[in-house]
């Protein structure tokens, strides 16, 4: 790189060479899967609850892991088998 510098009294304009060194940050990697998450099964106007355990995702970069859902009162999903209703 050249850094250019001019005196504008007298328009005079001076140049020297300037080492610039970049270092990038690490990328961040996408958290994994590291169990299985079991199939779940629901019941037409019963409670669900259902935990996931903190096991169940890691992150390589050793951050924490936060998980919402929202709204609370109504989740939709697409069914995964024939008949299934949303």
């Amino acid at each position: 790189m050249i850094w250019v510098q001019m005196d504008g009294a007298s328009n005079h304009v001076s140049s020297n060479p300037v080492r610039v060194d970049v270092v990038a940050a690490q990328q961040n990697i996408a958290q994994v899967v590291a169990a299985s998450i079991p199939i779940q099964a629901a019941r037409l106007g019963a409670a669900f609850d259902y935990t996931i355990h903190a096991v169940t995702f890691t992150d390589a970069d050793g951050y924490a892991l936060t998980w919402s859902a929202s709204p609370t009162l109504s989740l939709s999903m697409s069914p995964m088998a024939a008949g299934a209703r949303n």
